[in-house]
């Protein structure tokens, strides 16, 4: 869900930054499948549905899989904004 959030908030930003080309990379291997297939995952429906939305406006789009310890950064990024939602909200 940390993932799934982030992954969110980040594509939001982009495109309200009027990037039009985004390359992600993700340490989780289910959710790069589910992006890059536009299949669904239950536990994380309505997010990841936001996600596919969020995708359809980049004029180019890749999702790629990428191991956790290759990606510390980002994982660090994805607990943060979760931590920082949920003290929003």
């Amino acid at each position: 869900m940390a993932e799934c959030l982030a992954i969110r908030s980040a594509l939001s930003s982009a495109l309200d930054l009027g990037i039009q080309f985004l390359s992600l990379k993700t340490d989780s291997q289910v959710l790069a499948k589910a992006i890059s297939s536009k299949c669904t995952v239950v536990e994380v429906h309505g997010v990841i549905s936001d996600i596919f939305l969020c995708i359809a406006q980049f004029k180019g789009f890749t999702c790629s899989f990428i191991p956790r310890a290759a990606n510390v950064d980002a994982d660090s990024l994805a607990k943060a904004s979760l931590a920082s939602y949920l003290v929003n909200f």
